[in-house]
């Protein structure tokens, strides 16, 4: 879960609605749950998504945005745990 708050930069822009952001959520873990098949670890790099971490977040947003803006994707997150789309 923590991996697609990483991904979420890359997928939706920040100033979305939060449906939308949450939408976003669903359709990047149905994708990676896909991708993983049997596994219980996939290869990131067979993922095609670009990883934020902390220093992209602030590059991306600004140091005074990316906490609220990440916060909100990881509210995202939490809002669709374990939801994919089959």
């Amino acid at each position: 879960e923590q991996y697609i708050v990483g991904i979420l930069p890359g997928v939706v822009d920040y100033g979305a609605t939060q449906e939308f952001i949450e939408a976003q959520a669903v359709a990047v873990r149905t994708k990676i749950y896909f991708a993983m098949g049997e596994n219980t670890v996939v290869e990131e790099a067979t993922l095609s998504f670009e990883y934020f971490d902390e220093n992209k977040y602030m590059n991306k947003y600004g140091m005074e945005n990316y906490q609220a803006i990440q916060d909100a994707f990881e509210q995202a997150v939490i809002n669709t745990a374990g939801q994919i789309i089959k």
